[in-house]
């Protein structure tokens, strides 16, 4: 199945204060996923090794810390009817675009964590294209 991910971090700042109009947000928000599959390949690459933009660093992982807030932009591609078949979707799969701030409240011993979290955008998927 084809994902992006770019997650942020932005550090002690209330998830109350954090929309769509905040400059770290904004860049998920106007970053423009590919449909190719050779351009998402591309793009998984260069997502990996962190996109740095006016401080701030977007990748698919950052280091998980209390009091710190987060925010995530998960596109999961739609198939295109025209495209070779891959795993079919479960039905509740329902495959969106999405973006969602949240904050690490507390952090156990264990590794888990307490989180409160909100939506600040939800679109449709783009579809895949293959050549």
């Amino acid at each position: 199945r084809y994902l992006q991910a770019l997650l942020v971090s932005l550090g002690d700042v209330d998830l109350n204060n954090v929309t769509i109009d905040v400059p770290a947000v904004r860049f998920l928000s106007n970053f423009t996923p590919a449909t190719e599959v050779k351009e998402i390949e591309n793009q998984t690459k260069l997502i990996s090794h962190g996109i740095s933009i006016d401080g701030f660093t977007y990748r698919y992982t950052q280091p998980v810390f209390e009091n710190t807030t987060y925010v995530l932009r998960s596109i999961a591609y739609r198939r295109n009817s025209h495209s070779p078949t891959f795993d079919k979707f479960p039905p509740f799969d329902k495959r969106i675009d999405i973006i969602v701030a949240f904050r690490v409240v507390r952090k156990d011993n264990d590794g888990s964590v307490v989180l409160l979290w909100k939506s600040l955008m939800e679109r449709k998927a783009p579809k895949l294209k293959f050549t």
